[in-house]
């Protein structure tokens, strides 16, 4: 309580001269104004007056905005492109989504923006995950940004960072699979007969396939809090497009690093894919729906009682 009190004797020891210059300054307005003398309105130049212009006037930030939105609708691809970049950096959806309105109004197509790049050029999506940009990570995978893209000659600082690496890799590590193919050749031995003899092809060439796994790590430090907010971007994803059974896009999240067993509400993506109906998806994992499976084994009991 005294401590309150103290400050608060201070706070008004403060304010009390500020107070007495506003009073002397009304009073001499009102002066000037029986006077019949206007007072002059602040200089458009004036540091202050513009600087408290830009924090007090909401008109000023709708200005800003309209500026930028009619930078992000005039600008070209490769502009764009720039916009998303500092976008997914700095976790700003709502740039994001001004640059994906001004490509549909060019009819330009979204898959384009985001995935037809140059080797030298580094996705959006991987620049999110790089900085941990939980919304525009969640905002690019919506609107089909592939994670399996691996930039291979990037022409950026941060070069390790993304070079080689999936959008899932950058944050989370990966297993990397390698197959060699080793060809070796042997000489056939002659076969005899009773009455002649005959050779075989002199050479034979085997060729031997081998596979190794390695596991990468991380190229980037993230908050735990993060971490999941990024996983629960993929998840979401994974559970949007298998609901409307889309292979393709399912197979961009697995290829990118992503595993089958990761688990939404005590399920893996291979429940999911059955719970949802996904005929499509759990095709391309390999495995038949359930109901196919079923009469699969009644035709083949019915064989069987044949």
């Amino acid at each position: 309580k005294d401590i309150d009190a103290a400050a608060n004797a201070a706070i008004a020891a403060a304010i009390a001269p500020l107070e007495e210059e506003e009073e002397e300054e009304s009073d001499e307005e009102e002066e000037e104004k029986e006077a019949g003398i206007e007072s002059a309105p602040p200089k458009e130049d004036d540091a202050s007056y513009s600087s408290c212009e830009s924090y007090d006037s909401d008109e000023s930030y709708t200005d800003e905005s309209e500026e930028e939105e009619e930078d992000i609708t005039n600008s070209t691809l490769s502009e764009r492109r720039s916009f998303l970049l500092l976008a997914a950096e700095h976790d700003r959806v709502d740039i994001l989504k001004a640059v994906f309105t001004a490509s549909e109004e060019k009819n330009e197509s979204v898959s384009v923006l985001l995935n037809d790049l140059t080797e030298k050029e580094v996705p959006a999506l991987h620049v999110a995950m790089a900085h941990g940009s939980t919304h525009a990570a969640s905002c690019l995978l919506r609107m089909g940004a592939d994670p399996s893209l691996r930039p291979t000659d990037v022409d950026v600082k941060e070069k390790k960072r993304y070079e080689g690496k999936t959008a899932w890799e950058i944050v989370f590590g990966g297993i990397m699979t390698t197959s060699t193919e080793e060809e070796e050749e042997e000489e056939a031995e002659e076969v005899k007969g009773w009455f002649f003899s005959r050779a075989s092809p002199k050479v034979t060439t085997i060729t031997t396939t081998t596979t190794t796994t390695s596991t990468t790590s991380p190229t980037v430090v993230i908050a735990p809090s993060k971490l999941e907010g990024l996983k629960h971007a993929f998840t979401a994803e994974a559970l949007r497009c298998i609901g409307s059974d889309e292979e393709d896009r399912l197979k961009q999240l697995l290829e990118s690093g992503m595993s089958l067993e990761s688990e939404v509400g005590g399920r893996d993506l291979r429940d999911w894919c059955v719970e949802l109906g996904a005929k499509s998806c759990l095709s391309m994992l390999g495995r038949d729906y359930p109901e196919e499976e079923e009469e699969e084994e009644e035709e083949e009991k019915e064989e069987e009682m044949e």
